[in-house]
């Protein structure tokens, strides 16, 4: 009973952490089968597959224009120079 008392909050959040890291993704996606079947379908794309186009429509603002795919691989290609920077950087001056 002793050698529990001496376990310190932040060795429990490291056990724990450490546990969380050893759960597998295939027991994850099981589990929610069972809970909840309909949110999990074999339809289901990876993450990974959804086109770049796709992710920025989704976190666009209202005012923001649409991108289109070859855009959004250009800009992953190119960096902060494409055409989609359309945002000032801020400076001090």
């Amino acid at each position: 009973m002793d050698s529990l008392k001496s376990i310190t909050l932040k060795d429990k959040v490291f056990i724990l952490a450490n546990c969380w890291a050893n759960v597998k993704t295939s027991l994850i996606n099981k589990s929610w089968k069972n809970l909840h079947p309909e949110f999990l379908t074999d339809n289901d794309e990876p993450e990974d597959d959804v086109p770049l186009a796709q992710l920025f429509n989704r976190l666009r603002g209202p005012n923001d224009p649409q991108i289109s795919e070859a855009e959004a691989q250009e800009w992953a290609a190119g960096g902060a120079e494409s055409e989609l920077q359309r945002y000032e950087v801020l400076t001090d001056e």
